[in-house]
């Protein structure tokens, strides 16, 4: 019994001899965090001017905190840990703070103090990630994406926060104004940034607080004027803490997200993002006054000059100026750092847009398109979630695959590791709409450029209406996804027509997913096209097998169309109905109606300015002209089609 008190005696004495030197070392430390801190923020208050030195003089304390750390052994690490997070913080680095917070805390060291740094570490992160988001130019896509952070970033970020709501020195209604917008309360979190100004008028930290929250709230608005007005409002206030904070990059690196987010209603609304894109510009050379030497700076003005030209390109405007220096931009960025992620974002951006400048243009934009998803795929290596390279680098791919539909050129075995890793990525997030979408887009690609070529599309066909149907099971009412879904199935009816087989079990199935879309009140005249692209292959069927395609053709007209060319696809549902109404004009009931013929016209005119370099449109032409009793002209029409692609499967 004497023994064993005097060895648990030993061992309690040792337990508390440890646990005195681990707080040793906890003081030590956090001294060090807060000396890197203070000197951190007294650098950001001071005039403009080049921080190199500085900057490497704190990066020289970090260097030297951390070996101390690693040199004291392991009662030092988990203190040590917390340390370097928070000196990670004051630099501005939060995936750096975020890895050493989360060691502190599964090595035991679990106090408020880190329990708040870590919280501000993930809501830095999710700013960073929310302003990546911003720089997707499609609005649903853009949601979807913001919503996943929520979860991921900024809900957990809350948690944090609450745990060590009491350990910060910060004025009390910043912190509850920073809880407020990690909760989603932006309204809020403007309240109490206003009144952390009216607490502590020194502390800057507070303007660029609400200007956070102007931003979070433009982006959930609908009515743009009242969004462009909290943006100014944001912009504004990001004016004053410079004013006050002139060597605080971080502040600049939220403008330029305050920017973007401009930038992208321009998108949203046609307007050219001229305006935002210069301030962008400016934001990007006075970042690079405070830090000449950074690739990241000239790596967002590359982006910004690529997104102007990417405007251009669209409304059919020379870019040519502003691609060739976001061009030499990239180039740069790159070159000063191999590393710098949205170096490779900006250099793939600007070869997308020149692959899509050669589409415009008529002519071969495959080399362009392959190496900006080559580029892209070269930045997420380096940060495999970059949400934007991932949309350049799927819309890319899937210009690459039409181009080569078009051309008659399509080799699946070069897109099929694309496909196999969007499978993966897709399986791994189940019940992520945004990645299913990704999936969808690309297996439908591939399946009609199979149709074109006149291959079994049956596989990735099947591919897409999985991925496009768990999208529809979060969100019923998205428009895309029921399209998608309708498109897949019309390529494989067109399929099974064209190889002699019945289509008329998958042309069922798009009548249901026709009707489903009905009843989700979705707009119908945008999706009618493709269903009636699925009857008029199993109308092509009966009129080979001698049945009579008149029911088909009489469903396929009761269909609520658009009048006109659809915005969305105008080559695309264009073509259909110039499809339906020559086979009217051959194949139905007579006496046909006298504007059928009129209709077709006018349809011709638009397809032939639109998609002249698409030979699905000229045999569509073929088709109408054939019809309208003009052989010669069909025959010149077939040639031109020919010469586009001799390859090509005519439906």
């Amino acid at each position: 019994v004497l023994l064993a008190a005097l060895v648990f005696g030993g061992l309690a004495v040792r337990e508390r001899i440890r646990a005195g030197e681990q707080m040793a070392y906890a003081q030590r430390f956090a001294q060090e965090a807060e000396r890197i801190e203070a000197l951190a923020r007294y650098l950001r208050l001071q005039p403009a001017r080049d921080l190199s030195p500085d900057q490497a003089d704190l990066r020289s304390r970090v260097a030297s905190l951390q070996a101390e750390v690693r040199a004291a052994g392991s009662l030092a690490e988990a203190p040590g840990a917390y340390a370097l997070g928070r000196a990670h913080l004051a630099l501005d680095e939060p995936a750096g703070a975020r890895q050493e917070l989360e060691r502190a805390w599964s090595l035991g060291f679990r106090t408020p103090e880190a329990a708040h740094a870590l919280g501000r570490a993930l809501a830095a992160l999710y700013q960073v990630e929310v302003g990546k988001a911003y720089g997707l130019p499609d609005p649903q896509m853009r949601q979807r994406r913001i919503e996943e952070l929520d979860r991921t970033l900024r809900e957990p970020a809350a948690t944090w926060l609450r745990q060590g709501a009491a350990a910060t020195l910060e004025p009390p209604a910043y912190r509850e104004g920073l809880l407020a917008l990690m909760q989603g309360d932006a309204r809020r979190a403007v309240d109490l940034a206003q009144q952390a100004q009216r607490q502590a008028p020194w502390f800057y930290e507070s303007l660029r607080l609400e200007a956070e929250a102007q931003i979070a709230e433009a982006h959930g608005l609908q009515d743009p004027r009242l969004a462009d007005s909290l943006l100014g409002r944001a912009g504004g206030l990001l004016a004053q803490a410079e004013a006050r904070a002139p060597c605080d990059v971080d502040l600049l690196r939220l403008e330029m997200r305050q920017r973007q987010e401009a930038v992208a209603r321009g998108w949203q609304t046609g307007t050219d993002p001229e305006k935002p894109v210069a301030a962008q510009i400016t934001v990007a050379d006075r970042w690079l006054t405070l830090e000449p030497t950074s690739a990241q700076a000239i790596a967002w003005r590359a982006r910004a000059r690529a997104e102007e030209a990417r405007f251009l390109t669209f409304r059919e405007t020379d870019p040519a100026a502003w691609l060739t220096q976001a061009k030499a931009d990239a180039g740069e960025a790159i070159r000063r750092d191999p590393t710098e992620v949205e170096a490779f974002t900006a250099q793939a951006s600007v070869l997308r847009t020149e692959g899509y400048r050669l589409l415009s243009q008529g002519k071969d934009a495959s080399e362009r398109l392959m190496s900006a998803v080559t580029t892209a795929d070269q930045g997420l290596r380096l940060d495999p979630g970059h949400i934007v390279l991932q949309n350049i680098r799927n819309s890319a791919l899937i210009a690459w695959i039409d181009q080569a539909r078009l051309r008659g050129n399509f080799d699946r075995a070069a897109a099929s590791p694309y496909l196999q890793e969007a499978i993966e990525v897709a399986r791994a997030h189940p019940e992520e709409a945004y990645f299913q979408a990704n999936l969808g887009g690309l297996a439908q690609a591939m399946a009609r450029a199979e149709v074109a070529a006149g291959l079994d599309p049956s596989s990735d066909v099947e591919t897409a209406v999985e991925a496009y149907e768990s999208c529809l099971k979060s969100q019923p009412n998205h428009v895309a996804f029921h399209r998608g879904v309708l498109i897949a199935l019309a390529a494989r009816a067109k399929a099974l027509a064209t190889a002699g087989r019945d289509a008329e079990p998958v042309v069922e199935k798009a009548r249901l997913a026709f009707r489903r879309a009905q009843e989700a009140r979705v707009p119908l005249a945008t999706l009618a096209p493709y269903l009636m692209d699925a009857l008029l292959a199993e109308a092509t069927l009966a009129v080979r097998q001698n049945r009579d395609p008149e029911p088909f053709l009489a469903e396929a007209g009761r269909l609520p169309m658009k009048g006109g060319l659809d915005a969305e696809d105008p080559v695309g549902t264009g073509t259909i109905q110039l499809r339906y109404i020559s086979f009217r004009l051959r194949y139905g009931r007579k006496p046909q109606a006298p504007e059928s013929r009129q209709v077709g016209e006018a349809l011709t005119r638009s397809l032939v300015r639109f998609g002249s370099q698409d030979p699905d449109v000229w045999m569509a032409l073929a088709q109408f002209q054939e019809a309208c009793g003009d052989p010669a002209a069909a025959a010149r029409s077939q040639t031109r089609g020919r010469a586009l692609n001799p390859h090509w499967q005519d439906f």
